[in-house]
This record gives structure tokens, sequence and C-alpha cells, in this order.
């Protein structure tokens, strides 16, 4: 018989503060939750393979009644698991209704594990002031004065007709392009046989977009449905690859669900593949209601963030969604420098990035924590951030800054002196974060930086001389703090 000694702290994401009802659900709200966490046996080591694991909704921390369960079959990765709740059996739309209510686990025969957790509510409540969707009050007041009665009439002061000239509501609007799981995506093509990285790279610059980074694919294409729900499927082999922001390097085939299966290690610039371009700029009031982070050496320029965990306990696939929902993706290696340098993160806690964290060789153990591994699983338990693009919504390139080749660029160092972190700070200095290989390619077609090895967002690994946007001389592995080149600062 199983017996557990413990199980991480329960992360329920996506849950709104009271469950919308289904006419609130066209509106973005998931109607599902998201539970993970790790399971140990009795001696204290990590379970692994499949469990049966049932699930309780009570409305009382001990005792109490039954309002909802749900039956799940658990595939366990060194311990770590992560379910979605509510999608096997829906929540009854009485189910949250504003009082508390506490989640229980039971893991096969075993007893219910104690205490009951409670359910918090955490991303989408940040929206719950925002009604989107349907709501049913008896009457509703602003500052204590009545606008509509319990008969539905206005009865507030007179309105003034708003012009043609409203934006309109930015939790479902795009700057430019189509909203897809929560991403904004400018332009997509999956057709055979695909297309080399470097027109790829510059059909998303000419977009004022730049390659989908691997968390954001992870929206685009992790389809609970099955095979051929994703936007890339291939009706030969279920899924094609992708190229992302970052080349899609997909060592021991860590990411292949999100960047193809089977996606390649180390691919070069003349591979085919298919892509996605993920819009270059938010809509100003989603960036007004950001964080700033300031940047070393400044007050008025850094990194803007949109939430932030400082505890390890989400995987990727729920992270990717919780920034998503907030129209932001999970920071960059670069931008968490600033992140750092502020104190938002402690110890060597595992930091999630947006092309995953990949630490090889521990280079960049300073950045993302200690303990992150090179080649991480997507189901490891992560802190995370979620950064939103700080370039203008008119795709105005601000000064000191200049359009090149589709994207902007704010500065350059052609001068090969830089480490790193210096790289990064300068960047975020002036709001901008150093450029991403993809944005690196378009800025080197234009004849910028000519035999200069540059740094990139994602650390510029060169893994078997994989040039997309680095040189061929750029070192496998570099060492951020040690290593030495130019860079370039992109919105």
């Amino acid at each position: 018989m199983l017996s557990l000694r413990k199980a991480l702290a329960i992360a329920l994401v996506s849950a709104a503060a009271a469950f919308a009802p289904e006419t609130a659900s066209a509106q973005g709200v998931p109607q599902t939750l998201m539970h993970q966490g790790r399971l140990f046996d009795s001696t204290g080591g990590p379970l692994s393979g499949r469990q049966t694991v049932t699930y309780r909704i009570y409305d009382a921390a001990t005792g109490g009644m039954v309002l909802w369960t749900e039956t799940n079959s658990v595939t366990l990765d060194e311990g770590f698991f992560s379910v979605q709740l509510g999608a096997t059996t829906p929540f009854p739309s009485t189910v949250f209704n504003g009082s508390s209510r506490y989640l229980a686990v039971q893991v096969g025969s075993d007893p219910e594990m104690t205490p009951r957790e409670v359910i918090t509510s955490v991303p989408y409540a940040l929206v719950a002031g925002n009604a989107v969707g349907d709501i049913t009050p008896r009457s509703i007041s602003v500052g204590g004065t009545m606008v509509i009665d319990s008969m539905g009439r206005w009865v507030g002061p007179a309105i003034a007709t708003m012009g043609s000239g409203s934006s309109g509501n930015s939790e479902s609007r795009c700057v430019a392009g189509t909203r897809i799981e929560g991403v904004c995506v400018t332009y997509s093509d999956n057709t055979n046989p695909g297309t080399d990285w470097n027109t790829a790279a510059t059909t998303c610059s000419g977009l004022n977009s730049d390659l989908c980074s691997a968390t954001q694919y992870m929206r685009l294409r992790y389809a609970h449905e099955g095979v051929g729900a994703d936007m890339f499927y291939n009706d030969v082999v279920g899924r094609r690859n992708v190229w992302s922001k970052h080349f899609s390097d997909n060592d021991g085939n860590r990411l292949g669900f999100v960047l193809g299966a089977p996606a390649v290690d180390d691919p070069t610039i003349s591979n085919t593949f298919g892509f996605a371009c993920c819009a270059g700029a938010a809509p100003a009031d989603d960036v007004s209601r950001s964080t700033l982070i300031p940047a070393m050496g400044s007050t008025g320029a850094g990194v803007r963030i949109t939430f932030i965990n400082n505890r390890e306990e989400t995987t990727s696939l729920a992270a990717a969604r919780v920034c998503a929902s907030l129209h932001s993706d999970l920071c960059s290696k670069s931008q968490y420098v600033t992140l750092n340098d502020a104190g938002r993160f402690s110890g060597d806690i595992r930091r999630l990035t947006n092309e995953v964290s990949d630490n090889d060789n521990a280079r960049f153990a300073a950045v993302v924590g200690a303990r992150t591994a090179d080649n991480p699983a997507w189901n490891n338990a992560w802190a995370y951030a979620c950064c939103i693009n700080q370039r203008p919504a008119d795709f105005s390139c601000p000064a000191p800054g200049s359009i090149v080749n589709g994207v902007c660029v704010m500065a350059t160092r052609t001068v090969e002196d830089a480490t790193f972190f210096d790289a990064a700070r300068a960047c975020a200095r002036i709001g901008a974060d150093i450029c991403s290989n993809s944005q690196m390619q378009s800025i080197r077609n234009a004849g910028r930086f000519p035999g200069i090895r540059a740094w990139t967002n994602n650390g510029a690994d060169n893994d078997n001389n994989r040039v997309g946007g680095l040189l061929s001389s750029q070192a496998d592995d570099p060492n951020p703090a040690t290593d030495r080149y130019g860079y370039a600062c992109c919105l």
C-alpha cells in the first residue's frame, strides 16, 4: 500500500476568484485548474510511473460536503506531476461561489492526504476586478451612488457617447495579428516542406514581430485534444518541426513536444521547418499595468513584468499559460539579470526562461539558479517571471533607436568587450533586451556586425557551430561572466 511522505504546495493556476459561468468562458477565462506537485514514497524517494489520483473539492477544511470529484491517471517523472482539473469532469457552476473551498488529494487506495489545501485565486484573479463576461448582481453602485437599479435601469448620470476612435478592450485584442491561446500571432506557415531559418527570421521581422519562443509554442502546440489539434500538424508524422527565436535547439529531445517530434538537435540554417511570428508589441494599457523593475544604474528604465513567482512550484506548461493570459511571455535569460540584481529571486532557486532554461555545463547558474539542470524537463518545478514587450504599440522605434531590417534596434556595441551581464544591464537601462537569435539574423543580413561575435538573449550558445544569428567562431557554452562579445539591444 502506497504511503506518501509529502507533496509540494498545490499550485492552482488559471483559476478565477469566483468561477465564471459559461458565458464568461467565451471571453477567455479558463474553466479548469492546474494542479502540480511531487509525490514521495514512505522512505522519502520520489515516485515514478503511473498512479491513479482522485481529487475532491470540499466546502470545509475538515469534514464538510463533497462538491466535486474527479479521478485521473497521472504519469510521474521523478515524482513531479501536473494535472488539469476539470477537463474530465467539469466544475458545476455552484462550486466557486465566493466561499472558501478546499482541495483533497487521494493517491490509489491510500487515505486522502491531510491537510486539505485551500483553493486561492491566482493569475486570473488579477483581472477579477474587470468583468469580461455576464454578471448577475441585484444592482450596481459606484462610490456609494446607485447607477443601475434592481430592474436593470440606468439611474446614474448621463453618459457622453463614445467616439468611433475607441481602441477597445485589450483583454481580447492584439496590437497586430490574432490572439491564439493568449499568444498574439501575426503569421504562421505550416506548408510542406517548410522554410529555412533565414527566411523565417526575416519574414517575422518584416511584420514587426519575432519568431515565437519555445514557451509561446507551448500555448500554440500543446493541445490536449490529441495529434492534429495544434497549429503545426503533419499528416505524415503528426507534429511538424518549427523554428523558434532561439534557433530551435532540442538538446536531448527535451522539447520535442514543443519544437517538433522528432525535433532536431543542433539544426542547421538550411533545415526547413514551419514557424509562427509573435507580435513585437503589446497594447499600451497592458504595458501600463505592468510593474517596472529598474535596471542597475537606472530609475526610469528596466524590465517590465506582469507576474512573478519566487517559489519552485510551476511546470513550464503552466507558467507559459499564466504569462500568455497576461499578454506577456516568460522572461529571457538577459531579463533575469535585472530581476536578480533587484533581489526578486532568492538563492539558487530554479528560474524558468522563455527558451526553457538550458544551463549547459552550469554556465548560466548565476542567472537561472545553481540547481537548474542541463536540458531540463518540461515538468520540472520552477519559479518564474512574465515579461511584457516594451515596444510602442504603433511600432515606432523610440530614440535613440532605429529600424534595421524590420527590427527596432535601440543600441549596438560592435566591440567585443562586454560580458553577458554587461550587455543585459546596458540594454535594460534603455528599456530594451539583448536581441534574440532571429533578430540578430535580420540585423546581420543588413550588414551590421560583420565578423563581430555578439551575445543573444538566451546566452548565445553555439552547439556544433549552429550559427542562427551567431558566428561559427563563437564558443559553445560561453561563460557569461568572462567571455566578451558585442551586442545589440532590441525592442
